[in-house]
Parts: structure tokens; C-alpha cells; sequence
């Protein structure tokens, strides 16, 4: 479909969305777009939006008055229309109450109970009453103070001429007033009784356009053009039901483009949790490696625990063998060591005595304290760092020993004290290996606690390496509930994929079938169109034909009359007594007259004959033979007696005339008046026959072969000698 735009402003106008039944508001705004927020008048405004003249205007920011006596589109309306005036009444001439017949389930109501039965039998539907108040629709303008429209509109099923007789156009005046002209569900016109109250207001008709009539004020007659053409392809317009599909089209492409979006966003996200799920699952199978590993130096670790704790247990029994053993070796060399004190005093006692063997004895000593100092040295080895100690005092004492020696040859007596140095030095001795004795216990203590220290660690190890062996098992069992998840997902996504090539096959389908679907309504749409305007043509010449008919009816009706009149005048003629007496005057009238005519011819014809020798020079030329045939054209009872002539001297073509003469012919009037007497009065028996009419066919002119023909008759002109 052509669209139109908007170059000549009130010509042509923008893409428009038509609400009403028959296209009325594309009329109205191709006729009122250059005003901007203008008012109206709905009378029977019915539904808000459905078949509603208004609506359109009412998007565009107008306003006004709509009437609807059905309560429940007058609820509609007030949900709908809260920047209009609605009211719950009737228009009419006065103040009223009335019963309202409602058709139930089609929108029509009426005042007229004979009209709703009508439209009850012929839509086939039950209907209900309800008292409404009627208002004149002047008290109700001057009421709110309405004294501006730009048109009012008026659908009131058979109330029209109430309604009008109701409106005060001197306070209102609206620039356009359209009626409902036609009875509901049909095409008969019913517009002759209430048409002269808006023509008498100054409106004019502009448009019939099937359904309603158009009237314009007077006062805006410069909108005529815009408003005399029906709704056509150029006004740029698009239905409801197109606009509601192409809306529905729009609102299914993106609820598609949506679920298009929805679809790859939940497949984007699937993808992503599956590369997390991927992402965690390498990353747990990094950390089973990493706690694998873990476990194994874990496992090296206490191995190597296990090995040093082993080691460890051998070192520390060797060296409590050996602290053992220098023990009880400390303990002997004490016990030998008392009894070499011992012997040192019975030596010492009998040193007086073993003078002599000084020298032996001092060897004996030097041995002893060799020995000792032997004995010492291995304590000092086996004793580790205590034995250090007692050796530097086997040292000092061998060497005190040794001084004690030197000395005993200076002074014998500084024996007796070099023995209780000796015993006092054993004895101190006795104590750095009973420390020493303490000191490996002490170590063999710390060894012990070295060794539960070693197990508990061992212990711990074992149990850090369980959990973590129950860590790896948990993070396993994840990883293989991961790798399930996400085949799964996997699975699903595929399905999702295989649900969007379907959801996408599914959409372009329903597109195509949309697509289709809008084609087939906008072909049938203009098709629709197409039809309408035929038919709006063909009603329009029906129209016109039956105003001709009725016209023609009226016609013949009054010339029925006026003929039967004249036939009873006639009638009461041939009845009288007059009539009867003159009848033998007229017949004479009538022979006398055919007399007088038979002389004329026959003095013309004879006046033919004497003149011939005269006419025939004049008849030769052309100029004067067709101003005769001119002269003779314009006088019909002189052409009618010269044809005669003219046919009885074979003067006349063969197709113009029959062989054998003509009857006289009357005038048209005469002829008219006789056929008439003819009709009414039946034929007496002292009349002639010869006095009916017989109708001729029209006459021919006499053309150029008749003159042709006439001169080859004349023959040649003779000379005036």
C-alpha cells in the first residue's frame, strides 16, 4: 500500500491507525490535522477502542463529550477515557426516561423496541432492557460549558432526528457533523427526515461513504476538497487489525530475539561453567598431583624418620652399652681405686719400713698411675665429654702423683698428706663419673623422649599421610563427579543447542507464516477496500437509480393521475348530453376538414403541373432545392403534403417511402390528444375507422440522393427560347 506524506499540510498526512468501523476517522483527520488538541462530540460512542470513531483523535491529545447509554461500555469508557467527559444517557429532544433495548453480545442498542426486535431476529441474539435518562445534548454543552467541536458524530440507531432537534447549534457549532444514515444491518438510506435540520443550520453535504453522511458548516467550506473524496490508498493509513498484527509480528520478532539472547546467554554460561567445571577439574587434579606428591616425600619423609629413628635407637643403645660399661668400669676402677687407697695407707704405714724399696715402689707407683692414667684415658674416651673432665683430673692427679713422688724423696713426711690428696682426688673423681653416670642417663632420658618424639611424629606423619590419602580419595571422587557434571552439561548443551536449532526452525516457520499471514490480511484488506469502493460506487448508482425510479414513480404516479382525471373528465364529456348532440357537427367538422385538405393537394398538384415548366430551372440548381428541402424540414404538415406529392410521381428513393402512398400525417400534439380519445372512449358505430391515429415512424429528410433523384426525373433544362 502506497504512504502518504505529509508535504501539503491538510492534503496528505502521515501514517494513521484507523480504529473505526468504516475508516470515518481517517476522513476526519485528513479533513481536521492541522488542528492540535481538538474536541468532539460521540453520540453512541460504544466501546472505547473497538469500532471507535474517537479513539484515534483521543491518542493525539484531543478531547470531548461521549455519550453511551449501555452501562458497561460507558465503565469502559471511564476506564479508558479519563481525559473525556463520559455520560451514561440518551440523546433526544427533552428531558426523558426511556427504556433501552440492548442486544446482548453485539454492541447495538437502541430506544426503539420494534427496531430491537428487528435486529434481534436478524443477528439472532437475546436482549435486555434498562431505564436510561435522555438529555437534550444543548442543556448538557451549556452544563460543562462545551462550547467548542470540531465534529460530532452521531450513531443514536434511529434517534437521529431527536438528537439534533436536542443540539443548540447556535452555542455549538461543530465544523463537521457525520450521521449513521442507514438502517442497522442494512443499506437502506434513512436520512430524509432529519437531513433538512442540519441544512437549515448552513451544512452542507459533502460525502456519502456507504454508512454515513458528511455535512460541513458553512462557515469552513475551504475543507470541502479534503473532505468530498472517500478514504482512499493516498491517505496513508494502516487498520487496527494491521497494526495490532504488525504489533504482535514486533512483539513475537523480539520475545524470539529475547529467547534468542536468553538462549546463547544460558549456552554462554553453560560453556563457561563447563570451563570452570574444566578449569576445577584440572585444577583438582593439579592439587591430587600436588597432594600425591605431597604424600609421597610425606611418605620419603617418614621413611626417612623411620631410618633415622632406627639408626638413632642403634646409636643410643650402643651408647647405653657403652655408658654401661664405663660405668661399671668407673665403679671398678673406684673399688680398685678404694683398695689401691687402701694399700696406699698400708703402704704409707709401712713406708718406714719399705724405705729401702723406695725406688720399687715409686716404679709400682709410676706403673699404677700409667695405668690409671690408661684407665682414665679410655673412661675419658668412653665417656665422651665427662670423661674429658675425669681425664684432665687423672692428669692433675697422676701429676700431683708425680710431685707427691718427687716430694717423697724430699720429705717423707708430706706422705700422709699426698695420700688424703689422693683419696680426696679419688674421691672427686668417683663424683665426675657419678655425674657422668648421671649425665648419660640424662642423655639416655633425652634419647627416650628423642625417640617418642620421633614416634609421635611418625604417628602424626602416618595420619597427616591418611587424611591426605582420604583428601585425594574425596578430591578424586570429586574430579570423576566433575568430569560427570560435566558431561552432563556437555549433554545438555547439546540438547540446548539441538532445542535452539529447533525453538530457531520453530520461529522462522512461524516468521514465514506471520509474514504470510500479513500478506494474505493486507491483500484481503485492500481487496476489502477495493470491494468497498465498488460497492460504495454501485450503492451510490443504485442510489441514484432509485431516486430516478422514485422519482419516475412519483412521475407516472401524477400522470396516472392526471390521466385519470382527464379520462373521467372525458368520460363525464362523453356522457353528457352536449356530446351527443354535437356528434353529427363534428362529423361534419371532420369531413369538411378532410374535404378542404383533399382540395388543397389537389390545388397544389395542380399548381406543380402548371409551374413545372418553371420549377424545373430553379429545381436544376442545388441552392434552391435545399433551401425548399430546408423550408419544407421546418414545416411539417407542407412537408408532409409535398412528400405525398412527390411519392405518388416516383419522385422519392424506394427506402425513404413504400410504393402506394402515405396516410395524411397529424401534428405531434393532435396526435397525442387523439390517442388519448382513442383510449378512453370505445369506438361508436357512426365514426369512421379511418378516423384513429396510426403512429408514424420518425420522418426522413431529404437529403442530397433524393434531390439527385429528382433531377434525373425533371430531365434536361430547356432553353428560355
Amino acid at each position: 500500500m502506497a504512504r502518504a506524506t505529509d508535504r501539503n499540510k491538510g492534503e496528505l498526512m502521515v501514517s494513521f491507525v484507523s480504529h473505526a468501523q468504516n475508516r470515518e476517522d481517517v476522513l476526519l483527520w485528513r479533513a481536521l490535522n492541522d488542528v492540535e488538541q481538538g474536541r468532539y462530540i460521540d453520540l453512541g460512542a460504544a466501546a472505547p477502542v473497538t469500532d471507535s470513531v474517537t479513539f484515534a483523535f483521543f491518542q493525539r491529545g484531543w478531547s470531548g463529550i461521549n455519550v453511551e447509554p449501555v452501562r458497561t461500555l460507558f465503565d469502559q469508557l471511564q476506564a479508558e477515557r479519563p481525559r473525556d467527559i463520559n455520560l451514561n444517557i440518551g440523546a433526544g429532544e427533552a428531558t426523558d426516561e426511556r427504556t433501552l433495548h440492548e442486544l446482548v453480545g453485539t454492541g447495538l442498542s437502541t430506544f426503539e423496541g420494534k427496531e430491537a426486535a428487528r435486529l434481534a431476529r436478524s443477528v439472532g441474539c437475546d436482549t435486555r432492557t434498562a431505564q436510561t435518562q435522555i438529555r437534550p445534548m444543548g442543556e448538557v454543552c451549556r452544563e460543562y460549558g462545551f462550547n467548542t467541536a470540531h465534529f460530532l458524530k452521531i450513531d443514536v440507531e434511529g434517534m437521529e432526528e431527536q438528537a439534533l432537534r436536542g443540539f443548540d447549534f447556535g452555542y455549538c457549532r461543530p465544523w463537521i457533523v457525520l450521521v449513521e444514515s442507514t438502517i442497522p444491518n442494512s443499506r437502506v438510506q434513512r436520512f430524509r427526515s432529519w437531513e433538512p435540520l442540519l441544512t437549515r443550520q448552513g451544512y452542507d453535504f459533502a460525502l456519502f461513504d456507504g454508512l454515513n453522511r458528511f455535512y460541513l458548516c458553512e462557515q469552513h467550506k475551504h475543507r470541502m476538497s479534503r473532505l468530498s473524496v472517500p478514504v482512499n490508498v493516498f491517505d496513508g493509513y494502516r487498520t487496527a487489525a494491521e497494526f495490532f498484527l504488525a504489533r504482535r509480528a514486533e512483539d513475537e520478532r523480539q520475545t524470539k530475539e529475547a529467547l534468542e539472547a536468553s538462549l546463547e546467554h544460558e549456552r554462554t554460561k553453560a560453556e563457561q561453567r563447563s570451563q570452570a567445571e574444566k578449569q576445577a577439574t584440572a585444577q583438582a587434579r593439579a592439587e591430587a598431583e600436588a597432594q600425591s606428591r605431597a604424600r609421597d616425600e610425606a611418605q620419603a619423609q617418614a621413611r626417612a624418620c623411620e631410618a633415622a629413628t632406627v639408626a638413632l635407637r642403634s646409636e643410643f643403645e650402643r651408647a647405653l652399652t657403652a655408658a654401661r660399661a664405663q660405668h661399671q668400669q668407673a665403679e671398678a676402677r673406684a673399688v680398685a681405686s678404694e683398695a689401691q687407697a687402701e694399700r696406699a695407707d698400708s703402704r704409707a704405714a709401712a713406708s718406714d719400713q719399705r724405705a729401702l724399696a723406695e725406688k720399687r715402689e715409686r716404679q709400682s707407683t709410676q706403673a699404677r698411675l700409667a695405668e690409671v692414667e690408661q684407665q682414665a684415658a679410655r673412661a675419658a674416651q668412653a665417656a665422651q665429654a665427662a670423661a674429658v673432665a675425669a681425664a684432665d683430673a687423672a692428669r692433675e692427679a697422676v701429676q700431683q702423683a708425680e710431685l707427691t713422688a718427687q716430694r717423697h724423696q724430699s720429705a717423707l713426711q708430706q706422705q700422709e698428706q699426698v695420700s688424703k690428696a689422693q683419696r680426696n682426688q679419688l674421691q672427686s673423681r668417683m663424683e665426675m663419673e657419678h655425674r657422668a653416670a648421671q649425665e648419660a642417663k640424662q642423655l639416655h632420658r633425652e634419647l627416650l623422649d628423642a625417640h617418642v618424639a620421633l614416634e609421635a611424629g611418625y604417628l602424626q606423619l602416618q595420619a597427616q599421610s591418611k587424611a591426605q590419602q582420604r583428601q585425594l580419595k574425596s578430591s578424586q571422587t570429586a574430579t570423576r563427579r566433575a568430569q560427570d557434571h560435566s558431561r552432563q552439561q556437555k549433554a545438555q548443551l547439546v540438547a540446548l543447542e539441538a532445542d535452539l536449532a529447533s525453538l530457531k526452525n520453530a520461529y522462522q516457520a512461524l516468521d514465514a507464516s506471520l509474514h504470510q499471514a500479513l500478506e494474505q490480511v493486507t491483500a484481503q484488506s485492500r481487496q476489502a477496500e477495493r470491494q468497498d469502493q465498488e460497492l460504495a460506487g454501485r450503492d451510490q448508482a443504485l442510489r441514484t437509480a432509485d431516486f430516478r425510479i422514485e422519482s419516475l414513480r412519483a412521475e407516472l404516479a401524477e400522470s396516472e393521475r392526471q390521466e385519470r382525471a382527464r379520462s373521467q373528465q372525458l368520460q363525464w364529456v362523453y356522457e353528457s348530453r352536449s356530446w351527443q348532440i354535437t356528434a353529427p357537427l363534428r362529423f361534419v367538422s371532420r369531413a369538411v376538414g378532410a374535404s378542404l385538405r383533399l382540395l388543397a393537394r389537389m390545388g397544389f398538384e395542380a399548381l406543380i403541373f402548371l409551374t413545372r415548366p418553371l420549377l424545373r430551372p430553379l429545381l436544376k440548381r442545388r441552392s434552391v432545392f435545399a433551401f425548399g428541402v430546408q423550408l419544407f424540414n421546418r414545416a411539417p404538415a407542407l412537408k408532409s403534403v409535398v412528400r405525398d406529392i412527390l411519392a405518388r410521381r416516383g419522385l422519392l428513393p424506394g427506402g425513404i417511402v413504400a410504393s402506394g402512398g402515405l396516410p395524411p400525417v397529424q401534428t405531434t400534439a393532435v396526435a397525442a390528444v387523439n390517442s388519448t380519445q382513442a383510449a378512453a372512449k370505445p369506438v361508436k358505430s357512426h365514426e369512421p375507422v379511418t378516423e384513429r391515429v396510426v403512429e408514424q415512424a420518425p420522418e426522413p429528410t431529404i437529403d442530397a440522393a433524393v434531390f439527385a433523384r429528382v433531377r434525373n426525373r425533371l430531365g434536361p433544362v430547356k432553353s428560355p427560347s
